[in-house]
C-alpha cells in the first residue's frame, strides 16, 4: 500500500527511497507517537522492512504517515478507512500526472 515515487518532499528536505528512518525518527518527523506508528505498522496500515533485526521504513512513507494521521484526526476514521482514502487520493495523484504527460506528448 506504500507510494511508489521514488522521492518525498518534508519541510524543505527531500528524501529518496534508499533512505530508512527508525519507528522512533518516523514518529518525530510524523509528530507521532512511537505506539501510534507501531500500531498502524501491526495493523498492516504502513509497510515497515526489516534488516538487521530492525524494523525500518522507508523515507517515502513520510507522507503517507502523515496523510493517515490527518485523515484519522479529522473524521475520526478507522486506520484501514484511512488507509484506503490515502490510496485513493495516491492513485488520484498518479492518475493526473499519467494524463499530463500523455497531454504533454505531440
Amino acid at each position: 500500500m506504500s507510494r511508489n515515487d521514488d522521492t518525498t518532499a518534508d519541510a524543505g528536505a527531500t528524501w529518496t527511497d534508499a533512505e530508512w528512518l527508525s519507528i522512533e525518527e518516523m514518529a518525530r518527523v510524523c509528530c507521532m507517537s512511537t505506539d501510534w506508528i507501531l500500531r498502524r505498522i501491526e495493523d498492516e496500515v504502513i509497510d515497515v522492512h526489516w534488516q538487521d533485526g530492525r524494523r525500518l521504513l522507508s523515507s517515502r512513507m513520510v507522507w503517507r504517515v502523515r496523510r493517515i494521521a490527518e485523515i484519522e484526526r479529522q473524521f475520526d476514521a478507522d486506520p484501514h478507512l484511512a488507509a484506503l482514502v490515502t490510496d485513493l487520493i495516491e492513485e488520484v495523484h498518479d492518475l493526473r500526472r499519467h494524463l499530463a504527460l500523455r497531454d504533454e506528448r505531440p
